[in-house]
């Protein structure tokens, strides 16, 4: 049972924005498609020339075109000691950080891990080894659905044995969301639980997300600065009830849920995002908007998770640090 909630109020004034943007869903994409053309984007005025104090929907426009499909800059380099696993793909997605720590940290997944990692990376402020990054766009990593890359990871995992990995991935596949019949049949599941059995023999803790929510067709960064841009409501797509989503992810939660695995700590970032039921997919103080492309949280969304991911990070680097210490001490 959903609870009562209040609508954000109407913007009663229209913004003119540097872009003009469409109801056309064909004509969204094709601006934001435009906008990784390096010439176009410079036409768009800088964001600090931009007065957030004084125009404040104005800023946000801008800000939401820009974030409506934009990735994130990993700050890790290119990670040579995975060529043994011969996998090519993404290269750009496959990287490693050196820091000051001693623990070893791997983010496996789909394009939500490469995101995830700049959190990580923030939150753990150098306190590791090497924070690698394994990813594959529109490939969950604890699926076979790519099996090159999946075997890649695998192969990855077994190499440099993790201290810690982070697993995450989002998809609204028929094969994840469909009801489950028979855990002991279902593909995805036993999927799941094979890479789970696999990784648990060369890791201590193995952290997999749950998934959050994913708009279909629909890109809610641009349409969220067009109705900005036109004074229009913003409208009821961006107010997701738990319920809503429970009905969008509640055989994918299960499979995960169901994992039998004493190293794993299931993660659900579905805490971070909502608030007495609701989640608000852009921040209504500012109008930035959470999820950027419909599919992929932005850096306003993504620090809405960084309590859970810190929460477990500083749990198991203290576990860690415990282990290291009884060891030390056993060899005294």
């Amino acid at each position: 049972m959903c609870r009562k909630y209040t609508k954000p109020k109407e913007v009663k004034f229209q913004v003119f924005s540097s872009f003009f943007l469409s109801d056309s869903p064909y004509q969204q994409q094709h601006l934001i498609i435009r906008l990784n053309f390096k010439p176009f984007y410079l036409r768009a005025p800088p964001l600090e020339s931009i007065n957030r104090s004084t125009s404040k929907i104005e800023y946000a426009i801008e800000w939401n075109i820009r974030n409506a499909r934009k990735g994130f800059d990993s700050p890790c380099k290119k990670d040579y000691t995975t060529a043994y696993a011969k996998f090519n793909a993404q290269l750009q997605w496959r990287c490693v950080a050196k820091g000051n720590g001693t623990a070893n940290i791997m983010v496996i997944g789909n394009s939500v891990a490469q995101r995830a990692y700049l959190l990580i990376y923030e939150i753990l402020k150098g306190r590791f080894n090497e924070l690698r990054l394994f990813a594959r766009n529109n490939c969950a990593a604890l699926s076979n659905e790519c099996p090159s890359f999946s075997e890649a990871m695998r192969k990855v995992v077994q190499h440099e044995k993790p201290d810690i990995l982070f697993s995450m991935h989002i998809t609204l596949a028929e094969p994840y969301v469909k009801p489950v019949e028979d855990l002991e049949t279902d593909l995805i599941y036993n999927q799941f639980q094979s890479n789970v059995n696999f990784i648990s023999n060369y890791t201590k803790y193995i952290v997999i997300d749950m998934p959050y929510y994913k708009y279909s067709n629909f890109n809610s960064g641009a349409v969220l600065a067009r109705r900005l841009q036109r004074g229009l409501f913003l409208g009821d797509e961006f107010i997701i009830t738990w319920q809503q989503y429970i009905d969008q992810a509640q055989h994918h939660r299960k499979r995960i849920s169901s994992l039998v695995c004493n190293k794993c700590i299931i993660n659900d970032v579905a805490e971070g995002l909502f608030q007495n039921g609701i989640f608000f997919a852009y921040d209504p103080r500012t109008y930035f908007a959470r999820i950027g492309d419909g599919t992929h949280l932005t850096t306003v969304g993504i620090e809405l998770l960084r309590p859970l991911y810190k929460r477990i990070i500083e749990k198991l680097l203290q576990e860690l640090n415990e282990e290291s210490l009884h060891q030390d001490k056993g060899k005294q």
